[in-house]
């Protein structure tokens, strides 16, 4: 799609449409990648099914960078809530590797965890909270405000739902 939208714009442009380079650059994530690798990791790191397709559909091969993490701390093997595919090892991994610096930022964005639904979110909050804080050497009443300021926001979400719905919740 972008290739295509390139050779729009160059065409538009009256120049001659050049060839796409990028198809020759693997994505990362792709070197080592192949079709059973879920299933690979699944068994080597004794992940549920869907945390094994959640990381590698995110990270490709670069997910054993994730799991590398259980290495230093074996209970990041944990989900952050019920329900949800994302374990403490790639909120840590977000946090060291790809600057996020919220709650928001780590449920919205990095794992796309509030997609699964807003009150999914929220049983995250106490879990992602508590691994910034450490990460960020967060005081008590820093980690308890960042956690209620995220919860605050995704609740009012929720009642604006509601009450467009008509629901009293």
């Amino acid at each position: 799609m972008a290739e295509d939208t390139i050779d729009a714009v160059q065409r538009e442009m009256g120049g001659p449409v050049t060839p796409c380079v990028t198809r020759q650059y693997p994505l990362a994530g792709a070197s080592g990648y192949h079709k059973d690798f879920s299933t690979d990791i699944e068994k080597e790191y004794s992940l549920p099914a869907d945390v094994a397709r959640h990381l590698t559909g995110k990270f490709g091969s670069s997910a054993l960078n994730i799991l590398e993490l259980l290495d230093e701390n074996p209970s990041w093997n944990a989900r952050i809530a019920a329900g949800l595919p994302v374990v403490q090892a790639e909120i840590v991994y977000c946090i060291r590797n790809e600057m996020a610096e919220t709650i928001e930022d780590l449920l919205a964005r990095r794992t796309g965890a509030q997609l699964y639904g807003w009150k999914l979110a929220l049983q995250a909050t106490p879990a992602v909270a508590a691994l910034l804080a450490a990460e960020k050497n967060w005081n008590a009443d820093q980690t308890a405000a960042v956690g209620a300021e995220y919860s605050r926001k995704i609740q009012g979400f929720l009642d604006e739902a509601g009450a467009k719905r008509g629901l009293n919740k």
